[in-house]
């Protein structure tokens, strides 16, 4: 077996170790204080930049059949087993809900002497502002009480790293709002090779401080992590290597670099650039296997794209087709390595990076350096896609698949997007639950969401406008997001028990806005950071207005309130539901006297009549504030009358929702234009704003999907539970359409195909829910199984 083939056989029983993680966790854990101590390096600070390695040696007269241990760390670790990796953690979330993996050993162990070996590292205030942190420590609880951390452990301090460090509206990043973290300059030098391998002498290692105890959740809680057992699945980890060598300078010839390196070799003293291109964007840890080299300096950047910088406009970028090289540069976040003249060095980062294409600069000194080996091991939620969409028109398709790469990528302990911020944003991770519900069946990661943003609340009411986050920021829209997103799940889920908790939440949410509503009977301006869509400048607007009420933000409350009917109906007391239906009708009565203009038949954003958006009118179509037949003249005025303040691809959401909403579902196939530029443009994902954005993966652009699935194909849910199946398609221009979603019941699968007679439709649904087609305003019961019926031509609207 030669080098490479085994690190990649070392991966893959790592991948495999990681896949069997299990969520069995003794009732002495979650109840009463762990016998285990977290425990860390004597002198460690608080919230400090430390990199720390944990040893214990342990010997066994036979391995038994299971060997389970508990394991948490501030802020992260990579727990390894006689030299190899079994996992990594903990999953993100805050000190009062801190995480910690369950593992079984027993695969990994010997008889005789063994070593469990732990890196855990902290970047202190250069930690990404989704990582919460007290002090860099490390836990480990076993039914063997010789393994339980405490003073008999071994640990070392690590100086060979240092953070390379960005700041946010970082010039080399073209001052966008970077905030994911710190990256790695690690001085091989100085790093304790092989530490985690059982022949490695750790003499010179000390004996550990120890902290306290773990506790759980309870009413006895001595210490600063409440511990609590990871809610989500490990991740999914595959190695794979890059697509293509996109360019090389410094080496003569330029093929002296293949697609799979073996030992190239880089003179002495000699300056080489290498740019790598996946062809896809992917997530996940790259790794570079180097021999000798002391002296050198090896720079990998990381960028989703290359970029074009205009001469004379400093600060001004185009990214044009992605797949175009020519005289484009990357510009993007970077970690150093400075090789030490060994053998068989290994550079891997410990937190996972972003790329599509990837840069190697490198500069050699008086020794040549052997490259062996550069690739890549993907990390991702494994979430497994049960969906698909198909119609006779191909680019639905390549849509479908480029959201969902999207929808894959920004999944990872939390939803996420990936790389300038790395935080779970509300309004996001609403369209990813829905893309979510549409697509798999796991919903862990949507649930652990609203659990999350429900630990946000301010003693106001207020969720935070992200979360976890180390900095509160509070969008107040948001946490309306957030209520619409527990209602979300409620419809689609059968667990009703999980969304009626949150009912004292969403009430304490509406309840804060009742407080921003004026003497004049609307809502006034909000505070905090408002948010409404990406290029909505509400302060701009304001500024011309005598008045401080803005349409869209009063309608988003009134249609929050008439979106969770049901749920308050069923969840809040009587005089309660019927206060808050009361009051938004007051609120809609009151925008609708003010802020309707007759003349042009338009709503304004403000009472002043002086400016109107997309977003205002979409809000009203949304609310029914004009009656169900205007609503069709309404949304042809959204999207023909060029004087309105434009929606970005976020509020485009509610676009569609509104279409869907005045029964012209239809016309959704015409608005796929921001979509079909992106897939123009050589993009396989989907990004944050349409034209030049920032970040090109950003799912809240995802939801053509969950319209494919829940509109054109018209696979809804008819009742809370899904307990209803609801097919009522809107079909359009297309000729053919195939789709399928998994309900919690079984696969449910549409096929329509027009013919010259009408339409042939095969339904196939599973037993168990009432499943109905709405056709023309008829209803049609469906019985479980295949359902094969002729209808109709043109005569499926509303």
């Amino acid at each position: 077996m030669t080098k490479t083939s085994f690190f990649h056989f070392t991966i893959l029983l790592c991948f495999f170790s990681l896949s069997g993680f299990s969520q069995q966790i003794p009732g002495r854990l979650l109840k009463r204080p762990w016998e285990a101590a977290w425990i860390t390096f004597p002198g460690s600070g608080l919230k400090a930049y430390e990199v720390y390695h944990f040893r214990k040696k342990l010997n066994l007269s036979a391995v038994p059949d299971e060997f389970p241990v508990y394991v948490s760390a501030d802020s992260r670790y990579k727990l390894f087993v006689n030299g190899r990796m079994v996992g990594l953690g903990p999953a993100r979330n805050d000190l009062g809900h801190w995480n910690y993996e369950r593992y079984d050993l027993k695969t990994h162990l010997e008889t005789g002497e063994n070593v469990i070996a732990a890196i855990v590292w902290n970047q202190g205030q250069w930690n990404g502002y989704s990582q919460h942190s007290h002090r860099t420590a490390f836990i480990l609880e076993s039914d063997v009480a010789e393994l339980r951390t405490g003073k008999d452990w071994k640990v070392y301090r690590n100086n060979a790293y240092s953070p390379v460090i960005f700041q946010r509206n970082d010039p080399r990043l073209f001052w966008q709002y970077y905030v994911a973290g710190a990256l790695d300059s690690l001085e091989a030098s100085a790093y304790p090779w092989n530490w985690e391998q059982p022949t490695f002498n750790d003499s010179g290692w000390v004996t550990p401080a120890v902290i306290g105890r773990g506790y759980p959740d309870g009413p006895v809680n001595d210490g600063w992590w409440t511990l609590v057992p990871r809610p989500v699945d490990t991740l999914e980890r595959e190695q794979r290597r890059f697509a293509a060598v996109a360019r090389v300078s410094g080496l003569i010839p330029p093929e002296a670099w293949p697609a799979k390196p073996s030992a190239i070799t880089i003179p002495p003293g000699s300056k080489v650039s290498l740019l790598l291109d996946n062809k896809v964007l992917a997530t996940g840890y790259p790794r570079l296997l180097v021999s000798r080299g002391k002296g050198a300096n090896v720079k990998i950047s990381y960028a989703e794209t290359l970029l074009e910088t205009p001469q004379g406009k400093p600060g001004k970028w185009r990214k044009g087709h992605r797949d175009s090289i020519e005289g484009k540069k990357l510009y993007g976040v970077y970690d150093v390595f400075r090789p030490d003249g060994g053998h068989q060095r290994s550079f891997i980062p410990l937190w996972f990076r972003v790329f599509r294409f990837v840069q190697l600069d490198i500069e050699t000194a008086g020794e040549p350096l052997e490259i062996e080996d550069f690739d890549f091991e993907s990390t991702m939620y494994p979430f497994k896609n049960e969906a698909s969409f198909r119609s006779n028109n191909p680019e639905h398709e390549k849509i479908f698949n480029a959201s969902l790469l999207t929808a894959r990528l920004a999944a990872q302990e939390t939803y996420i997007d990936p790389y300038y911020e790395q935080m779970q944003y509300i309004g996001d991770t609403r369209i990813q639950a829905l893309h979510a519900y549409f697509h798999f069946k796991d919903d862990r990661l949507t649930m652990n969401a609203i659990r999350q943003f429900d630990q946000s609340r301010s003693p106001a009411g207020l969720t935070m406008s992200r979360y976890p986050s180390d900095l509160p920021q509070y969008t107040p829209l948001y946490a309306l997001c957030w209520a619409l997103m527990v209602n979300d799940y409620r419809m689609h889920r059968q667990d009703t028990a999980f969304a009626a908790q949150y009912a004292e939440g969403i009430e304490g949410v509406l309840n804060w806005f009742e407080k921003q509503v004026s003497e004049g009977g609307m809502i006034g301006n909000l505070p905090y950071l408002d948010f409404l869509d990406t290029f909505y400048d509400k302060d701009a607007i304001l500024a011309r207005s005598a008045s401080k009420s803005l349409t869209p933000y009063n309608l988003f409350y009134v249609y929050t309130i008439m979106q969770l009917d049901d749920y308050m109906r069923r969840y809040f007391k009587p005089d309660v539901y019927a206060h808050y239906k009361n009051l938004a009708a007051r609120i809609k009565s009151r925008v609708k006297e003010s802020c309707f203009d007759q003349e042009r038949g338009l709503f304004s954003d403000t009472p002043d009549k002086k400016v109107f958006s997309q977003h205002a009118n979409i809000m009203a179509v949304l609310t029914n504030c004009l009656p169900k037949a205007d609503n069709r003249q309404l949304l042809e005025k959204i999207t023909k009358d060029t004087s309105l303040l434009p929606v970005s691809l976020y509020f485009k959401f509610f676009l569609f929702e509104a279409f869907k909403h005045a029964g012209e579902g239809d016309q959704l196939i015409e608005q796929l234009g921001d979509w079909q530029t992106m897939l123009a443009n050589g993009m396989h994902t989907f990004s944050e704003w349409a034209d030049n954005p920032r970040s090109e993966c950003h799912a809240w652009s995802i939801y053509p999907a969950y319209f494919f699935l829940n509109t054109i194909a018209g696979i809804q849910p008819g009742a809370a539970g899904f307990n209803t199946i609801r097919i009522h398609p809107h079909l359009g221009g297309l000729q053919r359409v195939e789709a399928a979603v998994p309900h919690p019941a079984g696969l449910i699968s549409v096929k329509y195909l027009r013919s010259s007679g009408g339409w042939d439709v095969s339904i196939e649904v599973p037993a168990g829910p009432k499943a109905i087609l709405e056709w023309n305003g008829k209803i049609l019961v469906l019985k479980p199984g295949v359902n094969n019926i002729d209808l109709p031509i043109n005569s499926h609207k509303q």
